[in-house]
């Protein structure tokens, strides 16, 4: 037996008959006043949605039209035009003017699985740079966590979320984030951003979901105010790590609020704050819930390493774990001569300063430009980072190498310097082969600390 398909010709002519009208039956009508003409048998064969809405128990032609008229009042004609290139030629065209999470919800509604699946991949690779440019943040999430076939997107989402927790928290109608979404933040232990900034937004969740509650003023509550903020937050504020609060910022950002709380868990917190001393303490208290950033670093808590790895290709979302390769203190500050493990990145606390600074490196080549070096200007305040990328194709591995035989690391043409041959506590930066400047002053500094960390990708 001879076969021989011609798919070419086959997808012109219905292309064709898409683009004329001819013999059209349905005509949609879209949200922004347009609408478009189909063929039933087309949109039945290839939808089950249409399937069901253009039978004859559900739908009959109008009379005055002589035509189906389906109305799609919540899809503009962009995505639906691309709805119908799909149906009748398995094309899926996407212009600039296409909202992915309209198309994404388009898709789900009229149960379009390949299409689907192709759109919320779509928009995983866009990454980070998509949703920096979505007006609408909250919206698209809710609408996100209501698509019960988009879980990748979701995790995808979470992952994005502790990373870039600004992009959720910072947005201008964060209240409106559903108390599902708000509680799977919470649930998660790597949120860079420090945990009385996730409280304070919180309570400002709360108080505007809050009906009875019209001002941000505790010191005026009545009691009742009090309960009803309580009740909006009861599946939040068990979720809130407690122990992650300095004795300052207990009495300061909690203490206030703490009638709000029901009995117990205010009794825990009330019991762990008065155990611990005027500056914070590790000690946990074994009901409340465990620190977020429990982490092995002595320079930089788990929020500071999520976001030095989040700059890692401009990748936002690959997860990836540390491992403590050497801490300066621990060694004398002699640095051993040994096959260091790449990927890795180096930190550095500079003296009399609360500046942390260091550089990563990649893995297979030395002098691959996926370089780059950071700074904290204040190790204390996460926002004041600063990343620095390499602007050379090879930044001199030779200095590098060099100096690790040497006794101590060097970045790009000795821009950044941590150690030293005969001070190593000692460091050095000048910005050349970089191309953000990362200190105010250039030159050499003290340092009384640094570490150096394996980057595994999880």
């Amino acid at each position: 037996m001879i076969s021989k398909t011609f798919h070419t010709a086959l997808f012109d002519d219905l292309r064709t008959l898409l683009d004329s009208n001819d013999d059209c039956d349905v005509v949609i009508e879209c949200s922004d006043g347009q609408n478009r003409h189909a063929h039933s048998i087309i949109l039945r064969a290839r939808c089950q949605y249409f399937r069901v809405a253009l039978s004859s128990k559900w739908r009959k032609k109008d009379e005055n039209k002589g035509l189906y008229v389906i109305q799609r009042h919540g899809t503009t004609v962009d995505v639906f035009d691309v709805i119908l290139r799909y149906l009748y030629t398995g094309e899926v065209y996407i212009n600039a003017n296409i909202d992915l999470f309209d198309l994404l919800s388009t898709a789900d509604e009229l149960a379009l699985e390949e299409l689907f699946s192709y759109i919320q991949d779509l928009i995983i690779e866009n990454g980070i740079d998509y949703y920096n440019r979505c007006p609408k943040v909250i919206k698209v999430l809710n609408s996100i966590f209501n698509l019960q076939a988009a879980a990748k997107l979701q995790e995808y989402c979470l992952k994005l979320v502790s990373m870039k927790p600004k992009l959720v928290f910072e947005s201008d109608d964060f209240e409106a984030l559903d108390e599902d979404i708000l509680v799977a933040i919470l649930q998660m232990d790597d949120i860079v951003m420090e945990e009385v900034v996730i409280w304070n937004w919180v309570i400002k969740w709360g108080i505007t979901n809050t009906e009875c509650i019209q001002d941000d003023k505790p010191d005026e509550w009545s009691e009742a105010d009090f309960n009803a903020l309580g009740n909006t937050l009861s599946n939040l504020l068990p979720l809130i790590r407690y122990s992650d609060f300095s004795h300052a910022q207990f009495i300061e950002r909690l203490q206030p609020f703490s009638r709000m709380f029901y009995s117990p868990l205010r009794e825990i917190i009330l019991t762990h704050f008065k155990s611990q001393p005027v500056l914070n303490s590790t000690q946990e208290v074994s009901l409340l819930a465990p620190p977020r950033f429990s982490w092995v670093s002595r320079l930089i808590t788990k929020q500071h390493a999520s976001l030095i790895t989040s700059w890692i290709e401009d990748d936002s979302t690959t997860t990836y774990k540390l491992r403590l390769l050497y801490r300066a203190t621990d060694m004398g500050f002699r640095l051993p001569i040994k096959d260091w493990c790449l990927p890795m990145f180096v930190i550095a606390n500079i003296r009399e300063t609360h500046e942390i600074i260091g550089g990563y490196l990649s893995r297979d080549d030395i002098g691959k430009n996926d370089s780059f070096l950071f700074a904290f200007k204040d190790k204390r305040d996460i926002s004041t980072a600063k990343v620095s990328r390499i602007l050379l194709e090879s930044f001199g591995c030779e200095k590098f190498l060099r100096g690790l035989k040497a006794g101590f690391f060097c970045f790009g043409e000795g821009e950044l310097r941590i150690g030293g041959a005969f001070d190593p506590k000692s460091g050095y930066y000048k910005k050349h082969a970089y191309d953000e400047r990362l200190r105010e002053f250039e030159g050499s500094f003290k340092i009384d600390e640094y570490e150096v960390f394996e980057v595994i990708r999880a």
